[in-house]
């Protein structure tokens, strides 16, 4: 359900995964018709965008001066681990696809949602939202932790599609158990489809600066082992402008997480429109509700003061969707913390993906420059073996900051 700063680069393995922040990489190396004439549109000036793609710089947005806060906010819900969802195998983690959607394998064609159609019965959960259609949000990803050796995978946290190689989560959403990695399912609609593209995760490419105390730079971005092969349920989203505002408009947050504060969960994919609210305003509601929470220029606040729709525990990573004019959808933020689900004046809160566009397209240009020890003494070896067998089979987690 849905309820809920950038220096220089450094790579240290976590756990048995290595986990990178995306800065240290670097430096080591709202309708139908719409959305049909948007896609038209995307085609036929495919040339104009790549060139002007290319000639994008950077910017950064002044955030304005708050008051230091005095007390700790307490009750923060990190939106991602949710241990009621039925454990399922890894034996069959393989890629199957369907060849004659190899069109959409195109940066050009991003935001767009082939197989949406308007419901007029939806089902109304997710505190407020309703059970998305199939097809309605084809950017949304499903992380799960592989354990045991590729035996059992646990739901982990949601992701969105942003290309053929990368898709986004939450920094908090690293694997935690011992020798466990990652995998993205994609096109999921329920929970318990089965035969669904599955793709192992290489490299989690965590932000630097990643604070896990109050969720500061909450961002990965998760390399893929192969390539996505597109389809009318599986399409990547597109990435805001680096100067692109958010607020004041309404966007939807897309997820498998609770239904409630520590309520169950849906069997189907959940959406909820939420209006994204100014963080002067977004830190004044928390004041009131008796918190203190600073609201960085990298967040995004979305919510209603009364409550009653929100993001929620197993949300995290997930987007918050908006739709451009043109019919194009967005990425305006990922699903990052919150304090407890739907309640009055404690909106949700997001990564601002306008602010990191930059650290994103770096990261996903990185090459694989991860330094290797160096080879161990002669007694050593048979153990190392042992040790390398095991580092080729989880995905690598770097820290890596601007």
């Amino acid at each position: 359900m849905i309820s809920s700063t950038v220096p220089q680069p450094d790579i240290a393995p976590i756990n048995s995964t290595e986990i990178m922040s995306g800065s240290e990489l670097e430096e080591t190396t709202t309708t139908t018709t719409t959305e049909k004439s948007a896609t038209e549109a995307i085609s036929t000036t495919h040339r104009e965008e790549q060139e002007s793609s290319s000639s994008s710089g950077s910017s950064t947005t002044a955030s304005p001066a708050f008051d230091e806060p005095t007390t700790v906010l307490v009750e923060v819900t990190k939106r991602d681990t949710v241990t009621e969802v039925p454990l399922t195998t890894s034996a069959r983690f393989k890629t199957t696809v369907d060849s004659k959607f190899n069109d959409f394998n195109s940066d050009h064609k991003c935001g767009i949602r082939p197989m949406h159609h308007k419901s007029r019965n939806r089902i109304k959960r997710i505190v407020g939202g309703s059970s998305a259609t199939e097809g309605e949000w084809p950017w949304q990803v499903i992380v799960k932790e592989v354990k045991y050796l590729g035996t059992i995978a646990d739901y982990k946290c949601g992701g969105v599609l942003i290309s053929e190689r990368h898709v986004l989560t939450a920094a908090h959403c690293k694997p935690r158990a011992f020798l466990s990695t990652l995998v993205v399912i994609l096109g999921q609609h329920r929970l318990h489809e089965k035969n669904l593209q599955t793709i192992p995760v290489t490299r989690m490419i965590v932000h630097k600066h990643f604070n896990e105390a109050d969720f500061d730079n909450d961002l990965a971005v998760l390399e893929l082992k192969y390539p996505v092969d597109f389809s009318s349920k599986i399409v990547p989203i597109c990435l805001p402008d680096l100067d692109e505002e958010f607020v004041g408009r309404s966007g939807y947050v897309t997820g498998w997480g609770k239904l409630a504060h520590k309520g169950g969960l849906p069997k189907v994919l959940q959406n909820v429109k939420l209006p994204i609210i100014a963080r002067e305003n977004c830190q004044q509601m928390f004041m009131k509700s008796g918190h203190v929470k600073k609201i960085h220029d990298y967040f995004l606040c979305a919510g209603y003061e009364g409550g009653q729709l929100d993001a929620c525990e197993g949300d995290s990573g997930g987007p918050l969707s908006v739709q451009r004019p043109n019919g194009q959808w967005v990425l305006a933020g990922t699903v990052s913390h919150g304090i407890r689900c739907a309640e009055p004046n404690l909106p949700g809160v997001y990564m601002n993906i306008s602010y990191y566009r930059s650290w994103i397209e770096r990261m996903m240009t990185l090459h694989r420059t991860l330094r290797s020890p160096q080879k161990p003494e002669q007694w050593f070896r048979p153990l190392w073996s042992v040790v390398d067998f095991y580092k080729k089979r989880k995905a690598s987690v770097v820290y890596i900051s601007k």
